[in-house]
Protein backbone atom coordinates (compact mmCIF):
# COMPACT_ATOMS: atom_id res chain seq x y z
CA UNK A 1 0.00 0.00 0.00
CA UNK A 2 1.21 3.30 -0.46
CA UNK A 3 2.72 5.51 2.25
CA UNK A 4 0.80 7.57 4.01
CA UNK A 5 1.23 11.39 4.26
CA UNK A 6 2.05 12.84 7.93
CA UNK A 7 -0.97 14.74 9.29
CA UNK A 8 -0.65 18.05 8.48
CA UNK A 9 0.38 20.19 11.66
CA UNK A 10 -2.73 22.02 12.72
CA UNK A 11 -3.23 25.71 12.73
CA UNK A 12 -2.47 27.39 15.59
CA UNK A 13 -5.73 28.55 17.50
CA UNK A 14 -5.35 31.98 18.23
CA UNK A 15 -5.84 33.86 20.71
CA UNK A 16 -3.61 31.70 22.78
CA UNK A 17 -2.45 32.24 26.15
CA UNK A 18 1.17 31.81 27.01
CA UNK A 19 2.02 32.44 30.66
CA UNK A 20 -0.06 34.60 33.09
CA UNK A 21 1.15 35.46 36.70
CA UNK A 22 0.63 37.38 40.02
CA UNK A 23 2.82 40.21 39.12
CA UNK A 24 4.32 43.03 41.48
CA UNK A 25 4.73 45.44 38.44
CA UNK A 26 4.31 45.53 34.50
CA UNK A 27 6.32 47.85 32.81
CA UNK A 28 7.84 45.28 29.91
CA UNK A 29 7.19 41.89 28.19
CA UNK A 30 9.18 40.05 30.82
CA UNK A 31 7.77 41.58 33.74
CA UNK A 32 5.18 38.95 32.90
CA UNK A 33 8.00 36.35 34.46
CA UNK A 34 10.21 38.55 36.07
CA UNK A 35 8.28 39.94 38.31
CA UNK A 36 6.07 37.18 39.59
CA UNK A 37 4.73 36.73 43.04
CA UNK A 38 3.12 33.89 44.88
CA UNK A 39 1.07 36.41 47.26
CA UNK A 40 -0.06 38.92 48.45
CA UNK A 41 -1.56 41.39 51.51
CA UNK A 42 -5.15 41.39 51.12
CA UNK A 43 -6.66 44.97 50.86
CA UNK A 44 -3.73 45.62 48.70
CA UNK A 45 -4.31 45.55 45.05
CA UNK A 46 -3.44 43.03 42.71
CA UNK A 47 -1.59 42.42 39.44
CA UNK A 48 -2.32 39.65 37.22
CA UNK A 49 -0.27 39.80 34.09
CA UNK A 50 -1.03 37.34 30.70
CA UNK A 51 0.95 37.13 27.74
CA UNK A 52 -0.74 35.53 24.68
CA UNK A 53 -0.81 35.99 20.94
CA UNK A 54 -3.21 37.03 18.55
CA UNK A 55 -4.35 36.79 15.02
CA UNK A 56 -4.18 40.15 13.28
CA UNK A 57 -7.22 39.46 10.34
CA UNK A 58 -7.49 40.31 6.73
CA UNK A 59 -8.96 43.51 7.81
CA UNK A 60 -5.36 44.48 9.32
CA UNK A 61 -6.66 44.23 12.65
CA UNK A 62 -7.77 42.45 16.05
CA UNK A 63 -9.73 43.10 18.76
CA UNK A 64 -9.53 40.51 21.58
CA UNK A 65 -11.47 40.27 25.05
CA UNK A 66 -9.44 39.89 27.87
CA UNK A 67 -11.28 38.29 31.09
CA UNK A 68 -9.79 37.21 34.77
CA UNK A 69 -12.22 35.76 37.06
CA UNK A 70 -11.05 35.59 41.05
CA UNK A 71 -12.13 32.14 42.81
CA UNK A 72 -11.55 31.74 46.47
CA UNK A 73 -10.48 28.62 46.72
CA UNK A 74 -11.96 26.92 49.99
CA UNK A 75 -15.15 28.22 48.94
CA UNK A 76 -15.17 27.72 45.34
CA UNK A 77 -17.10 31.18 44.85
CA UNK A 78 -15.89 33.42 41.87
CA UNK A 79 -15.43 36.54 43.88
CA UNK A 80 -14.60 39.23 41.08
CA UNK A 81 -14.59 39.10 36.94
CA UNK A 82 -12.86 41.98 35.33
CA UNK A 83 -12.38 42.24 31.16
CA UNK A 84 -11.12 44.59 29.00
CA UNK A 85 -11.05 44.76 25.02
CA UNK A 86 -7.27 45.40 23.47
CA UNK A 87 -7.72 46.72 20.15
CA UNK A 88 -5.00 47.51 16.88
CA UNK A 89 -3.89 47.24 13.58
CA UNK A 90 -1.19 44.92 11.89
CA UNK A 91 0.28 43.55 8.70
CA UNK A 92 -3.16 40.78 7.77
CA UNK A 93 -1.95 37.21 8.79
CA UNK A 94 0.82 38.83 11.13
CA UNK A 95 0.45 37.22 14.85
CA UNK A 96 0.46 40.14 17.83
CA UNK A 97 2.63 39.15 21.06
CA UNK A 98 0.23 41.28 23.47
CA UNK A 99 1.32 41.42 27.12
CA UNK A 100 -1.25 43.02 29.23
CA UNK A 101 -2.55 42.92 33.17
CA UNK A 102 -5.58 43.37 35.07
CA UNK A 103 -5.36 45.37 38.57
CA UNK A 104 -8.32 43.78 41.09
CA UNK A 105 -8.90 45.34 44.42
CA UNK A 106 -8.51 42.64 48.03
CA UNK A 107 -10.40 45.18 50.20
CA UNK A 108 -13.47 42.79 50.06
CA UNK A 109 -11.40 39.50 50.36
CA UNK A 110 -10.42 37.36 53.17
CA UNK A 111 -6.73 36.32 53.88
CA UNK A 112 -6.68 32.94 51.87
CA UNK A 113 -6.14 31.18 48.66
CA UNK A 114 -7.42 32.62 45.62
CA UNK A 115 -7.38 31.46 41.75
CA UNK A 116 -7.00 33.50 38.61
CA UNK A 117 -8.53 32.30 35.37
CA UNK A 118 -7.63 34.10 32.40
CA UNK A 119 -9.31 33.65 28.96
CA UNK A 120 -9.82 34.91 25.75
CA UNK A 121 -12.07 35.60 23.43
CA UNK A 122 -11.39 37.10 19.43
CA UNK A 123 -13.96 39.57 19.29
CA UNK A 124 -13.81 39.30 15.50
CA UNK A 125 -14.06 35.36 14.75
CA UNK A 126 -15.23 34.78 17.95
CA UNK A 127 -12.40 32.03 19.13
CA UNK A 128 -11.92 31.43 22.77
CA UNK A 129 -8.20 30.75 23.52
CA UNK A 130 -7.12 27.99 25.90
CA UNK A 131 -7.44 29.07 30.02
CA UNK A 132 -4.66 29.46 32.23
CA UNK A 133 -5.09 29.57 36.27
CA UNK A 134 -2.63 31.46 38.81
CA UNK A 135 -3.10 30.25 42.09
CA UNK A 136 -1.91 32.53 44.62
CA UNK A 137 -2.35 33.35 48.00
CA UNK A 138 -3.65 36.45 50.01
CA UNK A 139 -1.93 37.14 53.73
Amino acid sequence: PPAESPPATPPETLPRLEIANLVSALTSINDVTNNKLTSSKAGESILIAFKYRALVHPTGKYKVREQVTLTNKSTSAEVATKSKTSESTGKPGNVQIIVHAIRFPTTSLSPGTYNAKILLRDEIDMKVSNALNVEFTLT
